[in-house]
């Protein structure tokens, strides 16, 4: 009883964190997966330093938090990147998100959620986000398992120049995650958001990432993320960006 009050405190420290964090809030999909009753953590951080002849340093991390009972799952998940060479910044941005899922039947759920995202030096002030949709489990075993995601978004983004914008979106989502040996996994998730208010701001988001176990708690995670908005913000210097990122992650 005492673990499980520890636990309910901590998811809900995490929320209260959330929400000093996002002000009014309303971006991120939070992603941890949660199979049984209870609650779930995951923290990842990667820090990179060089001095000398060279000055960089960039730090980057993400907590994510689930609990789950009785077929109903609040996910919280904040981010934070920063980079800087010699003395001047060149990247930094940072989000935050909120999800509840209702499980219908064994394979599928209902969801709704809320989130923020900053990201300045792509043209983005605060962009809200606010999704409803459903989820089905497709596959799923200790080995493998493989999701998808369908639902709607209505996005409202306040750019560094104006104008701002205010768009209903579609979202089309599927993950899948492999465990092909004892000491490592691999996943990829791919996100489409097909824009009906402005048919060619159409955005896609992808990640692919190695996981290799060292304890029952930590794991070394590589990743490749790469996200593509076909019409972005005009102070935006490019449609793409791209994250090459090796973590340190705790899983609990």
């Amino acid at each position: 009883m005492m673990f499980q009050t520890r636990l309910i405190a901590s998811l809900a420290a995490a929320v209260v964190v959330l929400f000093g964090f996002l002000k009014p809030a309303v971006a991120i999909t939070p992603s941890i997966e949660i199979k049984s009753d209870g609650f779930r953590n995951e923290s990842s951080l990667s820090i990179v330093a060089s001095n000398g002849n060279s000055r960089n340093q960039t730090f980057n991390a993400v907590q994510k938090n689930g609990y789950r009972y009785e077929g109903n799952t609040l996910k919280t998940e904040v981010l934070y990147l920063r980079s800087q060479s010699a003395d001047t910044e060149s990247a930094r941005n940072w989000g935050a998100g909120l999800r509840y899922e209702r499980l219908l039947t064994e394979r599928l759920s209902a969801y709704i959620g809320q989130g923020l995202i900053n990201d300045r030096y792509a043209g983005i002030d605060l962009r809200y986000n606010s999704d409803i949709g459903a989820r089905y489990n497709l596959y799923s075993t200790d080995v493998f398992t493989w999701a998808a995601e369908a639902g709607y978004r209505y996005m409202s983004e306040h750019r560094v120049e104006p104008p701002d914008v205010f768009e209903s979106l579609g979202r089309l989502y599927t993950e899948t995650n492999w465990k092909f040996s004892e000491t490592a996994s691999t996943g990829l998730w791919i996100e489409f958001l097909p824009n009906f208010s402005r048919p060619e701001g159409y955005m896609v988001n992808a990640e692919v990432s190695l996981n290799s176990f060292l304890t029952s708690i930590l794991s070394l995670k590589v990743a490749y993320l790469v996200k593509l908005n076909n019409e972005p913000p005009p102070t935006a210097p490019s449609k793409y960006d791209t994250l090459i990122s090796t973590a340190l992650v705790a899983n609990y």
